[in-house]
């Protein structure tokens, strides 16, 4: 879609073996970076749409999972800002 999104379209895949792939994919993601670099710079955020759940056309089912991918990155963003707060004691 953009330079560092992409779409896949996957058929019949439950909620519960998306998320199972998201968190491989997920993890493979952030070793390649500590595999590289030597320390955790690479992450990545997904996000998901179901038809006709989430809706029943691509600019829908589109505009859903962009949504979803956009609160899972601000929600790790938070957590990794708690983290640290909590790490240099505030």
């Amino acid at each position: 879609m953009g330079g560092d999104e992409f779409v896949l379209l996957v058929e019949r895949l439950s909620p519960e073996e998306l998320g199972r792939r998201i968190n491989q994919f997920r993890d493979m993601v952030r070793a390649t970076g500590r595999r590289i670099c030597g320390e955790d710079v690479l992450d990545a955020s997904f996000g998901a749409a179901f038809y006709p759940e989430n809706g029943e056309n691509p600019e829908a089912l589109l505009a859903y999972a962009d949504q979803q991918m956009y609160r899972r990155k601000a929600e790790q963003k938070a957590g990794v800002l708690q983290m640290e707060r909590r790490q240099i004691g505030a």
